[in-house]
């Protein structure tokens, strides 16, 4: 017989700080698909987060959504573009880039000069 779920266990997570430590704890178990669907919810819940697109892009890479993912990356600088630490993030992901986009490594090695400066 399947044991039914309580109304706490299915209620999604609260807040967008719950959704985006959930996400994170699904990427580090290495269950990217769980992350993914938890990082589409926070940009849902909102979608004005820059952290949230972050996570997105995380998960997409794991799952070589490479297009999505690089989508999911500029979508959050373009949330935030003064925000040291979405550009650094950005520069990690372009510069490690899995096909080595000589295009993508430049714009990572630019946002990497721009975060360190506002850093």
């Amino acid at each position: 017989m399947k044991r039914k779920k309580s109304q706490q266990e299915d209620a999604p997570p609260a807040d967008l700080e719950a959704l985006l430590e959930s996400s994170a704890a699904a990427w580090e178990e290495g269950d990217f698909d769980a992350a993914l669907a938890t990082a589409e919810t926070a940009c849902e819940f909102s979608p004005d987060s820059a952290a949230a697109h972050r996570c997105r892009a995380a998960a997409l890479l794991e799952l070589e959504e490479l297009d999505d993912a690089v989508t999911a990356v500029e979508q959050s600088l373009k949330l935030a573009p003064d925000d040291p630490e979405g550009m650094l993030y950005a520069a990690e992901f372009f510069v490690g880039f899995p096909d080595g986009d000589p295009e993508l490594r430049a714009r990572g090695a630019e946002l990497a000069r721009r975060g360190a400066k506002l850093a």
